[in-house]
């Protein structure tokens, strides 16, 4: 981009910016956006960079001062906007696209620019077998988890990424599983890793990714489709007939708390 300079905006002119070709676009966007706010003469934009399936833009926003709150909020809301829409945008061409997990980091590619040997890790994770699960024979099965503070809707998701983990090269010897819990309403996996292989660590850490990811859809419960519910302060991860009583959709809480 940097090659290009007569066809950026003042803003980007002198940035760093090191993101794939289908990002670039929503890159100007941000700049020209940028250029149409009353910004101080020194306002830049010093980087933007991708770290996996995420665009990052940071800029010097200190000299819009401590008292610019409302043009500080709306440059973070034309920055954050873009960047939203980079998460979903292949990185190829900029279409519409899908999170997979290639090149030992997550990316994003549409159906036309997906590449070779890409693990579409999301999609595994979304057709987990349904069963009732007793923990004692889980454990039995695999020695090395730790107590499960969770509820028994997302054991099958638990059972399922060891299996995933373990055909992978995960065990004991390299890794050691140190919680697993239920947090804010989505799967925490912690592990300690002496595993040399780089590669294999960054796979380990994707399939703990996607079961997070895929907790966040399933009922705590019973693991049936859910989605985010807030009660008494508490987020719940819950289908329609798991709802607590009272509980409010994120909208409602937040909208009636002023939030």
């Amino acid at each position: 981009m940097q090659n290009e300079s007569e066809q950026q905006p003042p803003l980007l002119l002198g940035a760093d910016v090191a993101i794939p070709e289908g990002w670039r676009s929503l890159a100007i966007e941000i700049a020209q956006e940028l250029t149409k706010l009353s910004l101080p003469t020194g306002y830049r934009i010093e980087k933007v960079f991708r770290i996996d399936e995420h665009m990052y833009v940071y800029s010097n926003s200190e000299c819009l001062g401590d008292t610019e709150s409302v043009l500080r909020n709306r440059v973070y809301e034309i920055i954050n906007s873009k960047c939203q829409k980079a998460s979903h945008a292949c990185m190829s061409c900029g279409q519409t696209g899908k999170t997979l997990f290639e090149n030992d980091q997550w990316g994003v590619f549409c159906d036309q620019h997906i590449p070779s040997g890409a693990l579409d890790l999301y999609a595994r994770f979304d057709r987990i077998p349904l069963e009732e699960l007793d923990r004692k024979a889980l454990y039995a099965e695999f020695p090395s988890l730790p107590a499960l503070q969770l509820r028994p809707g997302w054991l099958p998701l638990i059972k399922f990424l060891m299996q995933e983990l373990t055909a992978v090269g995960f065990n004991s010897d390299l890794y050691r599983i140190l919680q697993v819990k239920e947090k804010f309403a989505s799967l925490a996996f912690y592990v300690y890793s002496t595993d040399p292989d780089l590669k294999r660590q960054k796979l380990v850490n994707a399939l703990i990714d996607a079961a997070r990811h895929r907790s966040a859809t399933m009922c705590e419960v019973c693991g049936e489709r859910g989605s985010l519910w807030i009660h008494a302060g508490w987020w719940n991860t819950a289908c329609p007939q798991h709802v607590p009583s009272g509980a409010k959709t994120p909208a409602e809480y937040w909208g009636k708390s002023g939030g």
